[in-house]
């Protein structure tokens, strides 16, 4: 099932609501855990970024989009650096 952008939008501040409630060690390890996660799974995200940097210079993105678009692994260490 494919969920609109105002279905993850509506998720999403729900969800924002519920996370004020929770304590700061909760969420540091929720942070925690994504960070694991991320470096877990960094060779699919790099796989992934790479598919769509093909894809969007082959569209003739822009290059400032390009340079946004791109997730290298120092992007990646510096998301899970926070």
């Amino acid at each position: 099932m494919e969920e609109t952008v105002e279905t993850v939008a509506l998720n999403a501040r729900k969800a924002s609501t519920e996370m004020r409630t929770l304590t700061s060690e909760v969420k540091n390890r929720a942070l925690n855990m994504i960070a694991d996660s991320l470096n877990a799974n960094c060779h699919l995200i790099e796989e992934a970024n790479k598919a769509d940097m093909e894809r969007s210079r082959a569209e003739n993105l822009a290059y400032p989009l390009l340079k946004r678009l791109e997730f290298s692994r120092k992007k990646l260490d510096a998301a899970v650096k926070g």
